[in-house]
């Protein structure tokens, strides 16, 4: 009897630990660096840069080559916080035509999101000019796709996994 409660606490454990995990490109990065470094090799990724807080790496995503990932996590605890992925930018009807269709994959994988907003590019500087956003998906994941028309142009798609950043330490003095 006490070998069948511990099979069903393993099993729902397991499914509990499933639930709970967000993937991107199939990695889990709900997780810790030491985790997630591990399964970016197994999947033939190293980091091409590095600096305290943040790994990038040159990835495919969704079909896309020569994408950056960037990961983000907290130095104290080693947790993920955000992954970003920046699509690279050839011209601007190929953001809009990548920007299409990562959105149109985003709705069919996770339905309408929270917030959607696209503007004529034609009149506008530097700004955002298309964005979307969802809240509460997939246990706090909240994909967020932008497209930026600025010196850079760019589109990307970002996740945060509902770890804390490090807290901000640094002081400052009372006469500012």
């Amino acid at each position: 009897m006490v070998m069948k409660r511990y099979l069903i606490c393993l099993v729902l454990s397991f499914i509990m630990f499933e639930a709970n995990a967000q993937t991107v490109m199939g990695v889990n990065i709900k997780t810790t660096m030491k985790s997630f470094l591990p399964q970016m090799a197994r999947k033939g990724y190293k980091p091409q840069k590095t600096t305290l807080g943040k790994y990038e790496f040159i990835v495919t995503f969704a079909g896309y080559p020569n994408c950056k990932y960037e990961v983000e996590y907290n130095t104290e605890t080693d947790s993920i916080y955000y992954v970003t992925l920046f699509f690279p930018h050839e011209s601007v009807s190929k953001d809009e035509e990548i920007y299409n269709d990562i959105k149109r994959q985003l709705i069919a994988k996770y339905g309408k999101p929270s917030h959607d907003f696209d503007i004529d590019y034609a009149d506008l500087g530097p700004s955002v000019i298309a964005r979307m956003k969802y809240r509460n998906v997939s246990f706090n994941s909240n994909p967020y796709l932008c497209w930026e028309f600025d010196e850079n142009r760019y589109v990307r798609l970002s996740y945060q996994t509902g770890a804390r950043r490090k807290a901000n330490k640094q002081s400052y003095s009372n006469d500012l």
